[in-house]
């Protein structure tokens, strides 16, 4: 019988893994809508074979000698018509562009078609030529097919078209062909093969769709032995195997026969290869049959599930329709539940095959109704499971949103919902649509200004189930005010924002504006906060003031105040420069200050102080005339023998404000002789240079000569006070060969060196 294995969470890869990890089985179930599909005239019984996620149907109805093709739509059933030449026609699958895949005519008569736009069509590049049965075709446009030399073998050779290419399905091992039932969106085949042993057994392919491409079938082993025979139905859109293939479903069971090989009767069990792995969706309680044909996306499965007995050599089954719902990690990963409890109420309708499930959780399934086979499309009832509100408290005034979450994919076409407000004050729109194929829709609510705070019951209705929540309509609130600069001087301007608890509804927000002192400062009567947005600016505009004058400026809307507070500065001493930052001793430094705000009458007196006035004095004071706010002095510096940092402070109004300027004394720039090279025995002149002014008493440079005996300089040379440079003598003695000698010289610190050559 049928392998069990345990199968862990990491086999099913993320996707799956995931999607089958997020959905609880209780939670799936709800209640169902149903369309008869109805039939084509003279037809006798209603065959589906498979729906896409449009909810358009394709299958077959017998006739008295053949068979019609049928595409259900919107409650129409369409006859596809037949292939030249032969008799009756069945469709097997159908894409999302509702291009249809069958098979017209029988045995060696048979040919695989492809229906597009209401044409019928042989298979493209010249497919045909023997038996062919149309198999499947997915989203991508690739078909699958089989190819039946015979006309009349049960297992046939599998081939696909991928684009322009034909590729036969390559055999497995020990396998006499690869008959494909099956095909999934991720461009795998699935099917069942005869073995050379006599067994059957089940496989999957990745299709090849480079040229470079080399994937081989995977044979699943959903047999035990000789005595069962598989029956591949479906797969997964998804991967659901960790090495990236889809899952694989349908069901398995023993042939018993009558002694001449000819099976009297199949007692078939639902198997699920995950990968390799086959696991067993379990039966309703009870039940000792049962078959898979549909899987969707989110790894639920239908079919069927029923109970066998077996009488004076004759079996009867009894079956119920089935789905089969996940529950990783728990084995048996797959548990059934019935749907005809979840039927609408005195339908009369007992289900008895599910024949597929698409994405949007629609089921085919079919019953018997007067001996004759109908089939039903079968549309869960999507209600709303909550409704959320952000925020779940607003001033009144301002717009939120809502949002209403389903317990369920919405159908194709989409799912309405009726919203409803308890209060005038929130307006909502009567109804949203949740598009086919989602689970949740957002939708505006806009409030009006309360003077109290009143809470609002938001309803989102469908199918006569609801989901509430409550909205808080607040009083519309003005959250706080700010001004900047905190401290403006006497004649600037300060820039003030009003914030709001939100944002402005259509006709804007409007805050009155108040200074506390209109002798100091002044505002505008009131600041409009535009329509969606949250804050707005103003200007706080100060006056002259005989002292430093606080002054407090409010915004007030619906009784709600709010406050910032400033300082009104009479001019200051802003600030104090002097440029550039170093001079030498001697130079005069240019400097400014500048006050906030023009000076009164009769002018503003700066006072100035030095921390050397010896080496860089100013002026006592300086004076900022009348309506203006800068004046202009100068730091005068003498000779210094070293670099001394000299500060300069200004005072003014309890203000102080202080810059600092380097006086540079003089160093050391170069040592030079000439001439160079020099004749040894001969004597030159050497010279030392300062970049600046020598201090008085004169600046002393050391000097030394690397090679005393070949050239010699005196031990230091005094540039002269007010002079930049001073000569000394250089006596070099009689070389055998050019010799280099290096003369240094220092003065504070810093070396400078120049390079004699002494030639014989």
């Amino acid at each position: 019988m049928l392998h069990s294995h345990r199968v862990t969470l990491a086999r099913f890869g993320l996707v799956g893994a995931l999607a089958l990890a997020a959905m609880g089985a209780s939670a799936q179930m709800n209640r169902f809508v149903y369309q008869d599909l109805g039939v084509l005239p003279q037809g006798t019984a209603v065959v589906p074979k498979r729906m896409n996620n449009s909810g358009v149907i394709v299958g077959y109805i017998p006739r008295t000698t053949t068979s019609a093709s049928f595409l259900w739509e919107a409650g129409l059933v369409y006859d596809l018509g037949i292939l030249p030449g032969r008799p009756g026609a069945r469709s097997n699958w159908v894409n999302r562009f509702n291009t249809v895949i069958g098979t017209s005519g029988a045995g060696t008569n048979a040919r695989a078609f492809v229906w597009v736009n209401g044409t019928m069509n042989f298979l493209p590049n010249g497919v045909g030529n023997l038996g062919t049965e149309g198999v499947g075709i997915n989203d991508a446009n690739t078909i699958a097919y089989n190819v039946d030399p015979t006309g009349n073998s049960t297992y046939k050779n599998g081939t696909v078209i991928a684009g322009s290419r034909i590729l036969p399905v390559p055999p497995i091992s020990g396998a006499l062909n690869m008959n494909i039932t099956a095909i999934s969106n991720l461009n795998w085949v699935a099917g069942t093969a005869l073995m050379d042993d006599g067994s059957v057994t089940a496989w999957n392919w990745q299709i090849p769709m480079l040229p470079a491409d080399t994937f081989t079938p995977t044979e699943i082993n959903a047999a035990a032995d000789a005595s069962e025979m598989v029956s591949v139905t479906d797969m997964s859109d998804n991967a659901g195997a960790a090495d990236g293939s889809p899952i694989t479903v349908g069901m398995v069971g023993p042939f018993f026969n009558d002694g001449l090989g000819r099976p009297i009767y199949h007692y078939p069990r639902p198997f699920a290869a995950i990968g390799t792995q086959v696991v067993n969706p379990l039966l309703l309680p009870g039940d000792n049959v049962g078959e898979v044909y549909g899987i969707n996306t989110a790894f639920t499965l239908v079919g069927r599930s029923g109970q066998f007995t077996l009488q004076n050599g004759f079996g009867t089954y009894t079956w119920r329709t089935v789905l089969w719902f996940p529950i990783l990690p728990v084995e048996p990963f797959w548990v059934p539940f019935e749907i005809d409890p979840y039927m609408p109420p005195n339908s009369g309708i007992h289900l008895e095959n599910g024949l597929d499930i698409n994405d949007l959780g629609q089921v085919v399934a079919s019953y018997t109704k007067a001996g004759q086979l109908r089939a039903l499309r079968l549309s869960p009832v999507v209600t709303p499971a909550t409704l959320t509100l952000d925020p779940e408290s607003i001033p009144g005034g301002f717009t939120g949103e809502a949002t209403v979450v389903l317990d369920n994919t919405a159908p194709f076409g989409g799912a309405s919902v009726n919203i409803t407000s308890s209060n005038s004050i929130v307006a909502v729109p009567s109804s949203v649509t949740v598009p086919g194929g989602q689970t949740s829709r957002t939708f505006n609510y806009v409030t009006s200004p309360v003077g109290k705070t009143t809470p609002v019951v938001i309803r989102a209705e469908r199918a006569g189930y609801i989901a509430q929540n409550t909205l808080l309509v607040q009083p519309t609130a003005l959250d706080r005010i700010t001004v900047t600069p905190t401290l403006i001087p006497a004649g600037q301007r300060g820039n003030g924002t009003v914030f709001l608890a939100g944002r402005a509804p259509a006709s804007g927000f409007r805050v009155v504006l108040a200074s506390s002192n209109t002798s100091a400062a002044i505002v505008a009567a009131s600041v409009l906060v535009p329509a969606g947005a949250s804050q707005a600016s103003f200007l706080v505009y100060t006056l002259q003031v005989q002292a430093n004058t606080p002054v407090t400026i409010s915004g007030s809307a619906f009784g709600i105040v709010r406050t910032a507070n400033v300082m009104v500065m009479t001019p200051f001493l802003e600030i104090l420069n002097i440029t550039p930052d170093q001079v030498f001793g001697g130079q005069k430094a240019p400097s400014w200050v500048q006050l906030s705000a023009p000076a009164k009458a009769p002018g503003a007196v700066v006072t100035l102080t030095s921390s050397s006035p010896s080496i860089g004095g100013v002026p006592s004071n300086v004076t900022v005339l009348t309506g203006t706010r800068v004046s202009s002095f100068q730091v005068t510096t003498v000779v210094t023998r070293f670099n001394v940092n000299v500060t300069v402070t200004g005072s003014f109004n309890g203000q102080v404000r202080a810059d600092t300027v380097l006086i540079r004394g003089a160093s050391l720039q170069s040592i030079a002789v000439s001439p160079n090279p020099i004749v040894g025995g001969q004597n030159g002149t050497g010279t030392a240079s300062l970049d600046w002014f020598s201090f008085t008493g004169g600046s002393v440079v050391t000097l030394a000569s690397t090679l005393p005996s070949v050239l010699t300089v005196p031990g230091s040379v005094t540039v002269p006070a007010g002079q930049t440079a001073a000569n000394f003598p250089v006596t070099t003695t009689p070389v055998v060969s050019a010799t280099n000698v290096v003369i240094t010289g220092n003065y504070l610190g810093v070396n400078q060196t120049t390079t004699v050559r002494v030639d014989p």
